[in-house]
């Protein structure tokens, strides 16, 4: 979704954004900074950029992934904490696992995923050179944005003492910003596509309380519906959309080569393999005798798209007196299979 660019839309959605990351400011000119690119700080003298929030933020997701890792994998030799411990990962992977979730792609992904890339304000240098929405900008807001709220979650109080809610706070933001992570395709955006191509409605509801919501899509005209589970709304609205993508995937498929035909298969793959849909079909050949003594062909047809998917070993088999009949039929075996037919 590309940047807005205006302080106007920023300022009418911080209640949205707040929302988003499940954060309340007290001073809300830390989350406008945040959200302040270098270069429109350059170009607006009035709007300090969002530079220092983000060194700050950059520490304090070292220190959340570390506190993410220690939980997830120390284990205890004596099955209670004692001055030892040992990890279920070696430094090595705890290192790897950790530069997976700070890296430039990553952060960015996590913030368009939450849409929270629109609100970003932009210089006009920015914009000429098309970095609108690019992985770095995005990276800087991510950072700020938690540097921002380790800021703000500190105070002093009337006789100079800081008091903080600081890890609880960073922790929450960065879980809310992080829980879209596992998610390598924005399906939601998927399903909104496909609608708008046939110009189909899209009926969504859900249900549940806190950390555990159910999210309901349906195509009505189609009769495709599906649900989602999740500890927030978008991921629960998410998963329901990825289930529902499986059917608009098959649909669009079926639209370009029609119903699995047995005459056709062999083509109707191959169409499908040109228009990206699925890697390249091979086929493999094995010529056997019955007990009569007829010549028997027997092809296997293989998909790579497809060979993570249960029951893939036992489709795309086929037995006929032909070579080019048994590609037919093996290939026709692996279409309903793709199609989720019998």
């Amino acid at each position: 979704m590309a940047a807005t660019n205006t302080y106007e839309y920023l300022r009418c959605n911080l209640n949205t954004i707040e929302d988003i990351i499940g954060y309340r400011f007290q001073d809300r000119n830390l989350l406008i900074q945040a959200f302040t690119s270098k270069s429109f700080g350059a170009e607006n003298p009035s709007f300090e950029d969002n530079d220092v929030l983000e060194f700050y933020g950059d520490a304090e997701l070292y220190k959340f992934l570390s506190d993410w890792l220690y939980d997830s994998f120390t284990v205890y030799p004596d099955g209670k904490r004692c001055n030892q411990l040992t990890s279920k990962k070696s430094v090595g992977e705890l290192s790897e696992i950790r530069k997976n979730y700070i890296n430039k792609r990553a952060l960015a992904k996590c913030l368009r995923l939450k849409h929270l890339d629109q609100f970003v304000l932009l210089g006009k240098s920015d914009l000429n050179n098309n970095a609108a929405g690019s992985d770095s900008i995005l990276e800087d807001v991510f950072e700020a944005l938690v540097g921002a709220v380790k800021i703000d979650s500190t105070r002093m109080n009337s006789f100079g003492l800081v008091y903080a809610n600081t890890k609880d706070a960073v922790k929450n933001v960065c879980h809310n910003l992080y829980e879209m992570y596992e998610f390598e395709t924005n399906w939601y955006q998927e399903v909104w596509d496909f609608c708008n191509y046939y110009e189909l409605k899209l009926d969504e509801y859900k249900s549940g309380y806190s950390n555990n919501y159910i999210y309901y899509l349906k195509i009505p005209a189609l009769q495709f519906s599906s649900q989602g589970e999740g500890r927030s709304p978008e991921v629960a609205r998410m998963k329901a959309a990825e289930a529902l993508m499986h059917d608009c995937e098959i649909y669009d498929m079926k639209q370009e080569v029609g119903e699995a035909d047995f005459e056709t298969s062999v083509s109707q793959l191959n169409e499908l393999f040109q228009k990206e849909y699925i890697t390249q079909p091979e086929y493999s050949f094995k010529n056997t005798t019955d007990s009569d003594g007829h010549q028997i062909w027997r092809c296997e047809c293989f998909i790579s798209t497809y060979e993570d998917k249960e029951g893939y070993m036992q489709r795309g088999i086929g037995e006929e007196n032909s070579k080019a009949e048994a590609k037919k039929a093996a290939a026709f075996d692996m279409l309903q299979f793709i199609f989720d037919e019998r």
